[in-house]
């Protein structure tokens, strides 16, 4: 079997810039004077001592990167062969040692790469990150080969603590520290990838610098680590539970008359909670507990959010004043859960748009936001410099916003489209207007300018990295299934889009906001060979069928008033009503849609909306309603 110790023999001294960054330069003299310490217990034969000391270096440890600012890797590396990327500091480089050994330094010029020995002193600014990509043999297991390398952890080489085993996107991961001799120190981190198709493999990194770096080459190669997708286009996104464990038997329903609000919830991406906004307030709603929390806005927003969206990692709710409808100055927030504050992350000092010329300084209107599967939040911006003649004179960009930190990107000229064209719709379905892919390097974007026949109207995708876009439907196209009246009047607004489980499609719902009957209809589009498939074909309804969803001997007729994937992205659930009832149902999606399958019906529900929501426990969330799912 072959052993790891190739990488510590090719590990050669880089500078990381950004090693004295705030937060993450603190002395840690006692850390040191310990593991010398424990050192000298071990080599007493003390085990028990040394063993207590070095599990404090380890909480000391983790105590100081916990408090270390969040790394932010802006280059992304792909081998050649297509087999792996992953995330790296802007201006640093990749160095390509051998077949699937890689360095990773923040310039080329500083790599000298040491014949046999580890170094015996690093400056502070001093280190290296190196990954490898090993094979696993017929024989090999994951368990093993962590076994070999803790085996040669032996000599120059010693662990601080015991290895911690976690997981991170289902996939095991083992991490520790190493101490190298009182000067010099790392991380090394191991992931399984041993059900990668036609390579089986763990992927390894091992971060070296100066001890007193240690908190900040752990956040880099714990950032370098969770970036890997092997092989490229390895979606980010959690996977819930599967369509085939969806059941529902009751309803758990809201007083609309008491509580306004909750025409406008939103389920948490988890499932758990509800957020809603009202009177000056965001609320949460434990839904197993039925115990509500509610924090008040601070006076500097104005008017009510167009919604609340909530982070893949629930610890953040987006949002911002309705600008393309309450005609507010408008900044992206969030609310910091655990923190339990508002923060404005886009604040540009001016509180009033006031109208063209009247605007005295450089203005940022920031509309139209998502949540990427990489924990970051996506938005449009105008900016709209003084004396501009009106708000449409600007320019509009897409924007990246970390809501740790606060820092904004920008990703792409977003020129191709007018100001409002991205319509925010409230409520949303699916992930809103925009949303990106599942390895967070596209976005697609639904577009309706104020002339209704612009052929740019449609759905496009836009490439993160390059900002080249290719419209992948036009309006026309959404409208197939739909009748003919409705195709005429041509008012349809993208509602929704959502990434299908590979990410090779969309699905996209559409509304027509202005007919008596809110028509709507949901497509899937194939990015592939272009096919854009409608969920039913209702071309022969009646404007009247289309309203009430039934015949005019009140039969049903499957008209989808509302949908979202389930939370395998394996299929769809579609609401869908009638004079009588409201019905859930279950889609089947293989190229085409299958025959719906009914999950729950109730015939005291009529007044509900098109708002449908799936958290990943696969609790659905309806307007005013919850229905909890069984398994």
């Amino acid at each position: 079997m072959r052993r790891f110790l190739i990488l510590l023999v090719l590990l050669c001294f880089g500078t990381i810039t950004v090693i004295g960054q705030s937060g993450c330069d603190i002395e840690l003299e006692d850390t040191i004077l310990n593991m010398i310490q424990a050192q000298r217990a071990a080599d007493a034969g003390d085990t028990l001592k040394a063993v207590a000391i070095l599990e404090g270096v380890q909480a000391s440890i983790d105590g100081v990167t916990s408090g270390c600012d969040s790394v932010r890797l802006e280059s992304t590396y792909t081998t050649p062969d297509d087999l792996l990327s992953f995330k790296y500091p802007a201006g640093w480089q990749v160095q390509n040692i051998e077949n699937n050994l890689y360095l990773i330094v923040s310039s080329s010029d500083l790599i000298e790469l040491l014949d046999s020995d580890l170094p015996q002193s690093m400056n502070p600014s001093d280190g290296a990150i190196a990954l490898q990509i090993q094979a696993l043999s017929d024989d090999d297991t994951y368990d093993d080969l962590v076994d070999d390398l803790v085996d040669d952890m032996g000599g120059d080489i010693s662990i601080l603590g015991r290895p911690e085993e976690i997981e991170f996107r289902g996939r095991r991961t083992t991490l520790f520290n190493v101490r190298v001799n009182e000067f010099v120190g790392g991380q090394v981190a191991l992931v399984d990838y041993s059900d990668v198709e036609d390579m089986p493999s763990i992927a390894l990194m091992f971060g070296l610098s100066n001890v007193d770096s240690m908190p900040i080459i752990t956040a880099y190669t714990n950032a370098l680590r969770e970036s890997i997708q092997f092989p490229p286009g390895q979606s980010l996104r959690e996977i819930g539970v599967s369509a085939d464990d969806l059941s529902y038997t009751s309803i758990n329903t809201f007083d609309d008359d008491d509580n306004p609000s909750f025409r406008y919830a939103y389920l948490s991406v988890d499932g758990t909670q509800i957020a809603y906004s009202g009177d000056g307030t965001v609320c949460i709603l434990t839904i197993a507990q039925n115990d509500e929390t509610c924090a008040t806005l601070p006076l500097t927003f104005e008017s009510r959010p167009t919604a609340l969206q909530w982070s893949p990692d629930g610890r953040y709710i987006a949002l911002h004043p309705d600008l393309l409808r309450m005609f507010v100055e408008s900044d992206i927030w969030v609310y910091d859960i655990e923190a339990d504050n508002f923060v404005n992350l886009t604040d540009d000092g001016v509180d009033d748009i006031g109208f063209g010329s009247d605007i005295e300084s450089e203005t940022w209107l920031d509309f139209a936001i998502t949540w990427g599967p990489d924990n970051m939040i996506y938005g449009i911006r105008q900016t709209v410099l003084p004396g501009s003649d009106g708000l449409v004179d600007g320019q509009q960009d897409l924007i990246r916003v970390d809501p740790a930190t606060g820092e904004v990107n920008t990703s792409v000229d977003f020129s191709m489209f007018e100001f409002g064209a991205v319509f925010e719709s409230t409520p949303y379905s699916l992930n809103g207007t925009m949303a990106v892919s599942p390895d967070a390097t596209q976005i697609a974007v639904g577009a309706k300018g104020r002339d209704r026949n612009d052929p740019n109207n449609g759905v496009w995708v836009i490439d993160l990295a390059s900002g080249d876009a290719e419209q992948v439907a036009s309006f026309p196209e959404l409208y197939t299934g739909l009748p003919a009246t409705i195709r005429e009047q041509n008012h349809g607004l993208v509602t929704g889009i959502s990434w299908d489980a590979d990410g090779t499609g969309l699905f996209v719902t559409i509304v027509d906001p202005i007919s008596t009957f809110s028509a709507g209809m949901l497509h899937h589009i194939d990015l592939t060979d272009g096919d854009i498939v409608p969920l039913a074909d209702l071309s022969e309804l009646s404007n009247r069928e289309m309203s009430l969803g039934e015949t005019d001997d009140e039969s049903p007729v499957f008209v989808p008033r509302g949908a979202v994937l389930t939370p395998d992205y394996q299929a769809v659930i579609v609401v869908h009503s009638s004079s009588q009832e409201l019905t859930v149902s279950l889609v089947p999606f293989d190229g085409t849609f299958g025959d719906p399958q009914e999950l729950f019906t109730s015939t005291e529900t009529r007044l509900f909306s098109e708002v449908i929501q799936m958290g990943l426990n696969g609790n659905l969330l309806l307007t005013r309603a919850v229905l909890e799912n069984d398994n």
